[in-house]
């Protein structure tokens, strides 16, 4: 398993619209492969700064990109994909690998 954080600048005022594009966004990618984790805006720090973290199956850059690409085939979720790009400024996707030696899980 493997995780990817989206990092989404949003355009002031603009979230109460991200969230209601958001739960299209993860039927349309969950339904090939992803999973979200969890999603989290900045309190302190960057102002309409939107978090969210995904589970992957595969770490392969290819095979998200291919997640991606088959979502966008769905007409329903390439409608919600372009609303995003009216609220988002800017997105990042990081693909991250888990680091087992810098947990210890045990306490």
């Amino acid at each position: 398993m493997a995780f990817m954080l989206a990092t989404v600048e949003l355009e002031d005022g603009k979230l109460g619209e991200f969230n209601e594009i958001v739960p299209h966004i993860v039927e349309g990618v969950e339904a090939h492969g992803w999973r979200l984790v969890g999603a989290w805006t900045t309190v302190v720090g960057p102002l309409h700064e939107v978090f969210d973290l995904w589970e992957v199956a595969d770490a392969n850059a290819n095979a998200i990109g291919a997640g991606l690409e088959a979502a966008r085939q769905d007409p329903e979720f390439a409608r919600w994909a372009a609303r995003m790009s009216e609220v988002a400024e800017h997105e990042e996707l990081r693909l991250l690998a888990e680091m087992p030696s810098a947990v210890d899980r045990s306490r």
